[in-house]
């Protein structure tokens, strides 16, 4: 297996459908053919961040509730 297939923003782009130019129009609307303004840079970013941090939030267990010990 390629190494780069295990990373997460690797995993995030072809989750996200970010991963190429026919992905981008097919999916986000985002033309070929033309070079992604700032714009859209941002948001091809904000879209694999989110994907990123929502793994991230699956994955770490929440902490187990504690409740006071009985002193008496």
């Amino acid at each position: 297996m390629h190494q780069s297939r295990g990373h997460p923003v690797f995993r995030a782009q072809h989750a996200t459908a970010t991963c190429c130019r026919g992905c981008l129009e097919t999916n986000h609307h985002l033309a070929r053919g033309r070079e992604l303004d700032e714009q859209a840079r941002a948001y091809v970013v904000e879209v694999i961040c989110r994907w990123i941090e929502a793994e991230y939030d699956a994955a770490v267990p929440e902490p187990p509730l504690t409740t006071q010990p009985r002193l008496f």
